[in-house]
């Protein structure tokens, strides 16, 4: 990892995707402004790392991925905090955004639908003082 990164969060074991998130982020906004976003105190910056942890265990990685893939293309100076990450995560997570596969392709009993079309020609070429 590059070192001018590893003083934006501590690094442990106990909160990898957090850590990853951070080091996402100070790639796309710089380190500066990821770290002057927390205190300069370990407890805080962990809290904050513990919070990110927890989101990202329970998120969508899909959503997360698009999230991710939109943030530059965003008039953005500063990278989102946790509750705006949240806010656009269920944004993201809204039915128009999520993608369906196709439904498969009907099953056709032409010999039915031809039977049935003929009946129904049949009875529009009888005329109302005709019996059939």
């Amino acid at each position: 990892m590059d070192e001018s990164l590893t003083w934006v969060m501590p690094m442990s074991d106990a909160y990898p995707l957090a850590e990853r998130m951070m080091t996402h982020l100070a790639t796309l906004y710089g380190a500066q402004k990821v770290k002057s976003m927390y205190l300069d105190d370990d407890n805080a910056i962990m809290a904050a790392n513990q919070s990110w942890q927890l989101f990202l265990e329970s998120a969508n990685v899909e959503i997360i991925k698009r999230i991710l893939h939109t943030l530059p293309t965003l008039d953005r100076q500063w990278p989102p905090s946790l509750a705006e990450f949240v806010r656009m995560y269920r944004d993201f997570d809204r039915v128009e955004h999520k993608t369906y596969d196709a439904l498969p392709a009907p099953k056709v009993q032409t010999d039915v639908g031809r039977t049935a079309l003929a009946e129904m020609k049949a009875k529009l070429r009888v005329s109302p003082n005709t019996k059939p």
